[in-house]
């Protein structure tokens, strides 16, 4: 704690030089107004707290050294210490802006609780200056969040001849002074290029929290920029977004990978096409069993990896009430702590088979993060949760 100090009394102010210099804190102690003020002039200021004696050399002075102090140095915090028959000389003083005050009394006691005084002045500033900090902050992402809850669909519509249903919960970001922020980097999207196809889109950005945001709502506006014609092809999709996603600055300096799965339905046929990006593959269950979309090519890597990456299409059929799954990393992962066994794909698909025959695709989510969230012993999960349920209902 380095301390400016301004006193009226030679000798006491020599005894606080010893005293606030203890454990060599370098505080400087003036005994005019004249250096006082040439000490708090330089730049760059130096010092922590000031203290101040109101009656130095006398109290119109005193008070001028202190606005001048206030105008120099707004941030820093000033305690005045003055006699007790002049108490009421503290009003303007605190007038001003004056952080605290100490009674000086005759005896010289005072000096004992000077460093308690400023110790606890200079804690009580830089908690104030924390929660401002923090409620900027809150501002900020509660800024970013509205952003966010623009982006994603608040509806999606099923393809005829289909139920769909979609469980989004992003995770929170604690700021100090209030409750967490819910924000996340999952994206999901479904649409319709002609009266034949519905595309499902789902992408996770790496990370959680405020780059991950940024990421996904530089994901969506890439997407708005695409033909119609790109998304009745998930690969060429993929394709054109990791090119335009490569390009992008918050990819390139540090913003992250997307990954990401597309599925085409074209549900006058009930035909599928997918592709994915360093994504989990969609669950299918379909008489009784659950199992993971065959691949017959490797996986491509996620989205902003490497511009010359192609990915490749898968087909397949989705049959008489069959489910389709698309969930993110967040639901799979989902653990106690991030080094406890995590929720996993079985579970997952364990879950999904329990409920195709009795419950709605609504419900089968919801009891899908309801069992997540038991299994690791939260309210909430670590990282953002996505999934897309499809049923095909004729």
């Amino acid at each position: 704690m380095r301390v400016l100090v301004g006193w009226d009394d030679v000798q006491e102010a020599d005894l606080i030089r010893l005293y606030l210099n203890v454990e060599e804190e370098l505080s400087t102690v003036c005994t005019d107004t004249a250096s006082f003020l040439e000490v708090a002039e330089i730049e760059p200021f130096a010092f922590d707290i000031v203290l101040l004696a109101t009656a130095l050399p006398d109290h119109d002075a005193a008070f001028a050294a202190f606005q001048r102090v206030r105008r120099l140095r707004p941030n820093c915090p000033v305690v005045g210490v003055c006699r007790p028959d002049d108490v009421y000389r503290l009003a303007p003083f605190l007038q001003q802006g004056l952080r605290a005050s100490l009674p000086r009394d005759l005896g010289g006691d005072f000096v004992f609780l000077l460093r308690a005084t400023l110790e606890g002045t200079l804690e009580a500033v830089r908690a104030e200056a924390d929660q401002r900090a923090a409620a900027m902050m809150r501002r900020e992402l509660e800024s970013v969040r509205f952003v966010q809850s623009a982006v994603l669909p608040e509806k999606v519509a099923a393809p005829p001849g289909y139920r769909l249903a979609v469980r989004y919960e992003p995770s929170r970001i604690e700021v100090a002074g209030g409750e967490a922020v819910a924000i996340g980097g999952d994206y999901y999207d479904v649409t319709s290029p002609d009266e034949n196809h519905t595309t499902l889109i789902l992408a996770d950005a790496t990370g959680h929290g405020l780059r991950a945001c940024l990421s996904m709502i530089a994901l969506d506006a890439l997407l708005r920029v695409l033909p119609t014609a790109k998304f009745r092809d998930p690969a060429a999709l993929l394709n054109e977004l990791n090119r335009l996603f490569c390009r992008q600055k918050l990819s390139r300096f540090g913003g992250g990978f997307v990954t990401a799965v597309c599925v085409v339905l074209r549900h006058d046929r009930h035909q599928l096409m997918w592709a994915t990006a360093g994504h989990p593959s969609p669950l299918l269950n379909a008489g009784g069993h659950v199992w993971p979309l065959q691949r017959e090519s490797p996986p491509g890597p996620p989205l902003g990896v490497d511009s010359d990456t192609v990915y490749q299409v898968e087909t397949g059929v989705i049959p008489q009430s069959g489910r389709l799954l698309l969930f993110t990393d967040g639901l799979s992962e989902a653990a106690p702590s991030p080094r406890d066994k995590q929720f996993g794909t079985e579970r997952i698909a364990r879950v999904l088979q329990d409920g195709s025959t009795s419950s709605s695709p609504s419900a089968t989510l919801e009891n899908l993060f309801t069992e997540a969230k038991t299994f690791a012993a939260r309210e909430g999960l670590f990282d953002d949760a996505t999934a897309l349920l499809l049923e095909r209902a004729v």
